[in-house]
């Protein structure tokens, strides 16, 4: 009688043991999530969200001003009304405004035709060129400082990298359903370590609904394929743990009823 109590004890303890080893990893994945979540910001007016990278923060009105003012004050005239008007805009968390940083602006005349996006893409690779060659972004910059350039379509993105005086900026056009956003940013040598997570995170962007390019489920936008995928993966560890500790309790039956 006391060797099946203490095998009933045992059989218990495992169960529990598996239990609490299921519990634990549920709430890690939901902390994995939450934390990640944290990082995640809305432009409800512009229609896009993205995941910033970590340490990343969002530029104060008071910074973005700065910035509009001083890119005015370069070109000797107004940029209200166009794209390179600071609308939005990240940077590297800290007390002070240093590298890297992205800016944030749109064009806003309407969805460009899927025929003209090649056309599109020159006049952009022109845009680029002539700010550079104004010194709005870099006193040593030039259209010779473009590097390469890029067209993603399965993201409707435009991608120009330019390296005047020893820095990276790199400009990105990802065409919407209401014409274009496009974000700059500026890395120098100390920060171009932060320019694949940058990368990483534009490339992630996920616009509304009433903004997407093409019409498509947010279901499977690239985004959301990796993060069902993710998960899965989730629970199917979860399961397989769950599927161990019924074994094991199965196992303690079985040797209770041949005793």
């Amino acid at each position: 009688m006391q060797q099946k109590m203490s095998i009933r004890t045992d059989q218990w303890r495992r169960g529990m043991s598996w239990l609490l080893l299921c519990a634990t990893l549920l709430f890690s994945i939901f902390w994995v999530s939450a934390a990640h979540a944290e990082q995640l910001v809305e432009n409800r007016m512009l229609g896009f969200r993205m995941i910033l990278p970590d340490g990343w923060v969002r530029l104060g009105k008071g910074e973005i001003a700065a910035l509009n003012d001083s890119m005015a004050s370069v070109l000797s005239g107004s940029i209200n009304g166009s794209d390179l008007k600071v609308l939005d805009g990240f940077r590297m968390g800290g007390e002070d405004f240093e590298y890297p940083f992205i800016m944030v602006g749109a064009g806003q005349s309407g969805r460009i035709p899927k025929a003209q996006i090649e056309q599109f893409n020159g006049l952009a690779l022109g845009r680029v060129e002539r700010l550079l060659d104004s010194k709005v972004f870099h006193a040593s910059g030039s259209a010779e400082d473009v590097r390469n350039v890029e067209f993603d379509k399965h993201r409707w993105m435009f991608t120009v990298t330019a390296e005047p005086g020893g820095m990276v900026i790199r400009t990105w056009y990802i065409y919407t359903g209401s014409g274009y956003l496009v974000l700059r940013g500026f890395f120098d040598q100390q920060s171009l370590r932060q320019l694949p997570a940058a990368d990483s995170s534009v490339l992630g962007i996920s616009l509304a609904a009433w903004n997407t390019y093409v019409q498509t489920d947010d279901a499977l936008t690239p985004e959301h394929r990796r993060n069902d995928f993710i998960w899965l993966i989730y629970v199917m560890i979860l399961l397989i743990f769950v599927g161990v500790g019924l074994t094991l309790y199965e196992s303690g039956d079985g040797e209770d009823n041949v005793l």
